[in-house]
């Protein structure tokens, strides 16, 4: 609608630091207006802009191609993980979470990093309790495949699910060894 004014990130989405308002013409002067950001915020460096400008480009032209390209990549990441047992948390989103016990988190992310398989540990600073695997349209079926050949080879060290229903996996077996 005309009254409508949307601020967003451009970060997650297209890989460029910034954030965005979008909105008519006469809202987004209103903004600038009443607005104290000029005040309290630093404008984005001319790279950030040239790099906003590309990824908008490549939006205009691959962005429907590569938005398939990573759901399919979840798709196939989620897929393989529930033939392991696994329920991992987000959906179709591409940033998609395992839980697991509490002091296993680090280890196996250390144990992951080890193979070359980048996560990232999720949850407080002293009690971390997920691990997030980002999927991005850089990566291929191959990469999906790796990652998940790595919690096989590392799950059974820590039997460290606690419980398929709530996301979780309680290693029982050496299945994955």
């Amino acid at each position: 609608g005309r009254k409508v004014l949307i601020i967003s990130s451009l970060a997650k989405g297209f890989g460029v630091p910034v954030a965005v308002l979008s909105g008519t013409r006469r809202y987004i002067e209103d903004f600038k207006k009443r607005s104290k950001t000029r005040v309290h915020c630093s404008p984005p460096s001319t790279a950030v802009v040239h790099g906003a400008e590309r990824a908008l480009r490549i939006n205009t032209i691959h962005g429907d191609s590569l938005r398939r390209k990573v759901l399919s990549l979840v798709g196939y990441f989620r897929a393989l993980l529930m033939e392991m047992g696994l329920r991992p948390h987000g959906g179709f989103f591409p940033v998609q979470t395992l839980a697991f016990r509490e002091g296993d988190v680090v280890r196996i992310h250390s144990e992951l990093l080890s193979r070359g398989i980048k996560t990232v540990v999720l949850g407080g600073l002293r009690h971390p309790e997920r691990i997030a695997f980002i999927i991005t349209a850089l990566h291929t079926r191959r990469d999906i495949e790796r990652a998940v050949d790595g919690l096989r080879k590392v799950i059974p060290l820590h039997g460290s699910f606690s419980g398929r229903r709530t996301g979780q996996w309680k290693h029982t077996s050496t299945k994955y060894q």
